[in-house]
């Protein structure tokens, strides 16, 4: 089976689950923890209990906010004792979306593809819309 968590600094990775909701409806391998400013458990003491309820044949990703943050270097910590995690930092719609539907185990090239085509989906949209411009006007 495969599970997804999300752990991010403040209620980034419960958006994240919230809006993953909204449009694919109920997932079931989707759990997130976050970062609080008064947290007194680490999260990833928070997150090796649930990695401890897997089966070691699970496949699991764990989608963290940013790489070389304090949650991501928390998460880092935790490969060593558990070879079926993927870590993958900067975490977004697509990418969270296209890990909690597809269904495993992914290759370590399928897992790089997922995060390239979640690389692509971040665009400059400004950017785009004044290029289109200037192409529309240079062909009057």
């Amino acid at each position: 089976m495969r599970h997804v968590i999300l752990a991010s600094h403040g209620n980034l990775a419960r958006g994240m689950a919230d809006t993953i909701g909204l449009i694919v409806g109920e997932v079931t391998n989707l759990t997130t923890y976050v970062l609080e400013r008064d947290d007194m458990d680490p999260i990833s003491n928070q997150v090796r209990r649930e990695l401890d309820r897997y089966d070691a044949s699970d496949e699991v990703f764990i989608c963290t906010d940013m790489v070389g943050s304090s949650v991501n270097n928390d998460m880092v910590g935790l490969l060593g004792s558990y070879p079926n995690v993927t870590l993958i930092s900067g975490m977004n719609l697509p990418l969270v979306i296209t890990l909690v539907m597809d269904e495993g185990p992914a290759t370590e090239e399928e897992v790089d593809e997922v995060i390239f085509m979640a690389a692509e989906s971040i665009k400059n949209c400004s950017k785009a819309l004044r290029m289109q411009a200037e192409e529309e006007e240079d062909d009057l």
